[in-house]
């Protein structure tokens, strides 16, 4: 694999359970291994507005992203509604019902500051990268 592009939902082990169900120990054992092994690594986080966009998380992801020797850049990739029909048509309750899309600026300015890697922001059509000196966890921007 030439490269891996690494979903991180939440780093509070509590809070990854809300979100998806599972555990997320074996995901940074993964992103270490990963990072041990010197593969390239995109990580994501799906920004979601009073659930994944916790100052105190998104401080402790940037701390673990900068243990990590591989990151080439890192994705906040804003909460959208775009499934939601799908869940629609299939008669399945939709878990984020009513939560709304962050705006530019809540993606902005949420837990990464100037740093080394590439962050990506993304706006729905829009995406800009900014060139990044280090992950410190300040909210910054």
């Amino acid at each position: 694999t030439d490269l891996v592009m690494l979903d991180l939902k939440a780093m509070d082990a509590q809070l990854h359970r809300r979100v998806t169900g599972l555990d997320n120990a074996n995901i940074f054992a993964m992103a270490r291994k990963l990072s041990d092994m010197g593969k390239p690594m995109w990580i994501r986080h799906v920004l979601v507005p009073g659930l994944t966009d916790g100052e105190d998380d998104l401080r402790q992801m940037a701390a673990f992203i900068q243990t990590l020797q591989t990151v080439e850049r890192v994705e906040i990739l804003p909460y959208h509604t775009l499934g939601l029909s799908k869940w629609q048509r299939l008669g399945i309750d939709y878990p984020l019902e009513g939560v709304p899309t962050p705006t530019k600026e809540q993606v902005e300015g949420r837990g990464y500051s100037e740093g080394q890697m590439k962050i990506q922001r993304r706006f729905h059509s829009e995406s800009a990268a900014f060139p990044l000196d280090g992950l410190d966890g300040k909210a910054g921007r």
